[in-house]
Formats: structure tokens, C-alpha cells, sequence
């Protein structure tokens, strides 16, 4: 069996190795009238594959179309790393230093790739130079590289488009935010022109496209829905939308589309909250991307015993996110995607029956979580927390606005008697754990709040403890406070931990390390004393975002949302060669 194992992986050595070599070919020759498109694609090693979340996902082409730079995911550690793969190697090669890296860009040589990574805007050099950090980025992503030696990018969520010198300086905004607006992203620089394309994407949901000329300040609307603007030397505006990537003729002096958008390739991957999507392309019409369903991928619920050990009856398929079951657990609340805004829908688990619970119509609902008497569901939507009742009865009702219009609220935890909300409130670079109660004066009033992001904060069954993250010591970790206070702290994980839920009787307490579920005793008498944090089970998962991904019932089973497995995971490149020719064909650019 080995012997035969060897010769197929000869074989398929040797049929990528041809590949590989007509790819170089094409590449390196001059443009032919005519020539043929080859296509062909590079697989990810196994155990491997590229997050979809907004903080870790990325794919760039240099713009001579002989290197790519992408970011994966080991799926036993959950590390993320930049990779390099020059196109006539069989094998990518992991940068040094790149530990959590997104959103990868090329220089215009070539030579240097852009990314973000620990809250800074880095490059680092092909050729094994040391790592330079240009600027801060907490929430950064999305860099354009200019031939005047700029570079475009997103510092922040909420936040709009800066730029930097590529080699260190003083930033500038470039952009800025309109009413309702959340932020921009995916900023592309015009050749000839200082015109910056880029996509806004608003408490609706909805993404756009704008070109901004800086000088005048004036921005036009390019495109009503879509993302990840590009322009084509093939005189084209490409950008996604709904999993497709669409292309129009483009006036690149009018500096406007001409004639109507049509879709030229289905299935693009997508990133999470539909902030950008996985493709790209060089100068000489090399189109690289990772296929996919979009930005919203199905998943399913799935019920594991407290072992670890599957339920084979979990068999829901939806655009799930943001699960929360009620105290009997006998229903779910959960944020639902689909072609328009991400509603709430209540599943009864008994009667396996799903109920649309809003109808939001200028931004989506999501983090639902329930009072404790099971009756009603607070909830976010733009920068409010609402409260509407189970039965359908009522419309939502607002409860209390974040601040201002870019500070983000999400509600995480009642306490028992149902007087005090706890949530997570972000604003500007930082997350803070905040208490809603309207007994008190002002109602809304900072709990946990250091130089430090904390979050995620859940109350104990009892009211007396809470639990939370905080990044304090340089990565996010699982810690107990007593409530409200006063009292110190006690640290729970002990390698990193996310996503901190209670058993129902309060006698252990759950948190997500990388891809493990973790369990900690916990004694509260005499003192509270945590015991060692042990692996219950391993299970890859998606853990985007500040909201946990899987709830705890009261018969001690989890109820955890995994991603759909007729969904093969992303773990392939596919690279398109001389595809102009075949984009022409599809949208021809003369009159």
C-alpha cells in the first residue's frame, strides 16, 4: 500500500509540476492575441484552511502575477500565518513573525507585503528583511499599496479609510463616515489618478461602492450593493456581491461605470458580516480567488453530550449565528442571515418548528439573549439594545442607545432577578463591560473598564459572580469578579480562553481554547476556588466575532453551531490565468 501511495504522489507531483511550469510560461511571456486561459488551483496542506472571519481572513496577487500571499489557520492550534507562494514553487513558505496576521497586500514591485497583525499595520519584505510596523491598527485591514509609496487601509471598526507613507510617518484620514455609515474598507487607488475606490458598509448591512476624489472631497456611488472593488487594466470595475463577482465597462476618465454589471464567476468566498471577499487580480490578468458561498455560510445546530459525543438528530441547516437557549431549555433564540438583514427567529427544539421573532428594516438584529423568567429577548440592533416579547406580541422596544453612533452594544448576561443587564460596549479601540439597570441613575454605568478590552461578560446561576475576558495580559483569558463587588479577581484559563459559559447549577464553568472546550470547577465556598481547566472535548468551530457560538442546556449537553459539513472546507486556491481575454468576451468595453 505505501509503494502504491508513493507512485500516486509521484504522479501528482509530477501533474502539478507541468501545471506550475505553464503557468510560469504564461506568465512570463508577452501578451499573445488569442492565447488560451488555463486554470488550475493550490490546495492547502490537510489539517489547514483560510478563516472567513473579519480579523484573520486575506488573499493578495502581486501585481506581475508571479506571487501570492495569503493567510491560513492551523485547525488543531486555531494559529493563523502569512504565507508566501511564488508561483513556480510546489509549496508556500510561512513568514516569520506573522502570528495572527490579515487582510495581506502586495508593494507595487512586489517586494514588500502589507498586513495587519496585534493592533499594527506591518510589512514585511519577500526576501527575508526584518518586520516593519508603520502604524497603529486596532482593527485594521484592507491596505492598498500605491506607486507614490502610500499606504491605504482601514485603522479601525467603526472607522474610515487612512493612509501612511509605506515607509513610517504621520497618518491622514482619507475618508469619512456618513449617517449610518460603519465603515470602509477595500480601498483601491485608480492608475492615472488620485480617485480612491472603496466600499462603505452601514447599519443595514449593506455594502457599496464609492469613488472619493480626495482633492475636491466628492464622492459618487458606483455600485448600490457590493464589495471588494477592483480595477482591471482590461478597462473594467470588478467587485463582489452575494457570492459572485461581477464586472462593468468602466470610464477610467469619466471615472465612471458604463453599462449594467453581470456576474463572470460564481462561488467567491466571502468574509464574515460580508467585509470583504477572497480575490484578486495582477496587472497582466491573473484572477486568484477562493471558492465559496459568500460571506455568510450555512451551519447547522448541533447537540454534543458533556463528552463531546455528537447527537446524530441535529440536522438544522441555516445561516445560524448567535445562539441562545431559553433557562428550560426547550427553545433557541438565534440571528438568521439570508439575502436581506440578519433577523432573529425562536426555534422550539421539542417541535423542531422555526418563528420569525423581527422585522427589522434599517439594521439587522443580532445577539440574542433571554430575561430570566423566559418571556421576552433583549437584543442589538445598530448601536441600541431592544427588548421584544417571545409570544410576538409587541414591536421591539429600545431600551437604551450605546452613546454615540459608532459605539457598538452588545448584551451578554442577565442577572437572575432580572434587574441588571450586563453587555459589552465598544468604542473607539476598545471594548469595556458596562451594567444596564434602570433602578439606577444614569442607568447605564461602566463595570469593567481598563486600558485593557474586556467583554463577554456572563452572571453566574446564583448573581454572585461574573465572568468575563480581558486582554490585560496580552492575550484574551477567562476571569471571575465577584458581583458587584467589591472583590479582586480570579483568572480561569490558563492559555488563552473566549467565550466563558456557566453550568446551570454553577458548579463549573466553560470557555472555548482554540478548538478545545475547556471545563474548571468551581467551589465559592469558603472563598471562591477555581479548579484546573480540563479538555471535555475537540471540535473545530467557527468563533467569530464577540458573541459565543454555543449555549449549555440544563441537562448539561452544549448546543453548538458548526459550520455545514456538505460545506467542504476552504482549503483551495484556484488561479486563473490570461483571463482578460475571457472577461472581455463576457463585457466587452467598446461601445
Amino acid at each position: 500500500m505505501t509503494s502504491r501511495h508513493s507512485r500516486a504522489g509521484v504522479a501528482v507531483a509530477m501533474l502539478l509540476a507541468s501545471a506550475l511550469a505553464a503557468f510560469l510560461m504564461w506568465v512570463l511571456r508577452p501578451a499573445v492575441p488569442d492565447s488560451p486561459t488555463l486554470r488550475f488551483s493550490h490546495r492547502l496542506p490537510q489539517g489547514m484552511d483560510f478563516p472567513t472571519d473579519v480579523y484573520s481572513a486575506g488573499l493578495a496577487i502581486a501585481r506581475d502575477g508571479r506571487r501570492i500571499a495569503y493567510v491560513a489557520r492551523d485547525l488543531e492550534s486555531g494559529d493563523t500565518h502569512l504565507y508566501s507562494l511564488e508561483l513556480n514553487e510546489f509549496r508556500a513558505s510561512r513568514l516569520a513573525a506573522t502570528e495572527g496576521a490579515s487582510s495581506p497586500f502586495f508593494s507595487p514591485d512586489g517586494r514588500w507585503i502589507g498586513f495587519f497583525a496585534s493592533g499594527k499595520l506591518k510589512k514585511v519584505s519577500i526576501q527575508g528583511a526584518p518586520l516593519v510596523e508603520l502604524s497603529e491598527a486596532p482593527f485594521g485591514g484592507g491596505g492598498a499599496w500605491t506607486k507614490d509609496n502610500f499606504i491605504y487601509f482601514l485603522r479601525s471598526m467603526p472607522g474610515e479609510i487612512w493612509r501612511v507613507p509605506a515607509g513610517g510617518g504621520p497618518t491622514e484620514s482619507v475618508t469619512k463616515l456618513e449617517a449610518n455609515e460603519f465603515v470602509h474598507f477595500s480601498p483601491v487607488t485608480l492608475p492615472g489618478s488620485n480617485a480612491v475606490l472603496f466600499a462603505a458598509y452601514d447599519r443595514a448591512q449593506t455594502t457599496s461602492v464609492f469613488l472619493l476624489e480626495p482633492a475636491s472631497g466628492d464622492r459618487s456611488l458606483l455600485v448600490e450593493s457590493g464589495d471588494t472593488p477592483t480595477y482591471a487594466p482590461s478597462g473594467h470595475l470588478l467587485y463582489a456581491h452575494s457570492g459572485k463577482l461581477m464586472a462593468v465597462a468602466f470610464d477610467s476618465r469619466g471615472l465612471q461605470p458604463k453599462g449594467t454589471a453581470v456576474p463572470v464567476l460564481e462561488g467567491i468566498q466571502g468574509r464574515q458580516w460580508g467585509l470583504g471577499d477572497f480575490y484578486d487580480l495582477s496587472d497582466n490578468g491573473v484572477l486568484v480567488h477562493v471558492p465559496g458561498l459568500g460571506g455568510r455560510p450555512a451551519r447547522r445546530l448541533i447537540w454534543l453530550e458533556p463528552g463531546g459525543e455528537p447527537d446524530p438528530s441535529s440536522k438544522n441547516v441555516e445561516r445560524y449565528i448567535d445562539p441562545s437557549l431559553s433557562p428550560d431549555g426547550r427553545r433557541l433564540a438565534v440571528a438568521v442571515g439570508g439575502d436581506g438583514l440578519q433577523q432573529l427567529w425562536t426555534l422550539d427544539l421539542m417541535r423542531d418548528t422555526l418563528t420569525r421573532l423581527t422585522f427589522l428594516e434599517e439594521s439587522a438584529a443580532y445577539a440574542p439573549i433571554w430575561t430570566p423568567d423566559g418571556r421576552r429577548i433583549t437584543f442589538s440592533a445598530s448601536n441600541e439594545i431592544f427588548s421584544v416579547a417571545v409570544d410576538g406580541s409587541e414591536i421591539p422596544e429600545a431600551l437604551f442607545q450605546g452613546g454615540e453612533l459608532y459605539e457598538l452594544v452588545l448584551p451578554t448576561s442577565w442577572t437572575p432577578d432580572g434587574v441588571t443587564l450586563a453587555y459589552t460596549k465598544f468604542a473607539g479601540f476598545r471594548s469595556d463591560v458596562w451594567l444596564y439597570d434602570p433602578g439606577t441613575n444614569p442607568p447605564t454605568q461602566p463595570f469593567l473598564a481598563t486600558d485593557a478590552d474586556e467583554g463577554q461578560a456572563v452572571f453566574s446561576p446564583d448573581g454572585s459572580w461574573l465572568a468575563y475576558t480581558s486582554n490585560e495580559s496580552g492575550r484574551h483569558e477567562v476571569y471571575v469578579t465577584a458581583f458587584p463587588g467589591p472583590g479582586g479577581k480570579s483568572q480561569i484559563s490558563t492559555n488563552g480562553g473566549n467565550q466563558p459559559r456557566w453550568a446551570r447549577d454553577g458548579h463549573e464553568l466553560y470557555y472555548i481554547e482554540r478548538t478545545s472546550m475547556m471545563a474548571v470547577g468551581i467551589e465559592t465556598r469558603p472563598v471562591f476556588t477555581p479548579g484546573r481547566p480540563r479538555e471535555i472535548f475537540d471540535r473545530y468551530w467557527p468563533l467569530e466575532g464577540a458573541v459565543a457560538n454555543y449555549d449549555v442546556a440544563p441537562d448539561g449537553r452544549f448546543l453548538i453551531i458548526e459550520p455545514n459539513p456538505d460545506e467542504a472546507a476552504h482549503q483551495e486556491i484556484r488561479i486563473v490565468v490570461n483571463w482578460f481575454p475571457e472577461l472581455k468576451r463576457l463585457v466587452p468595453t467598446d461601445p
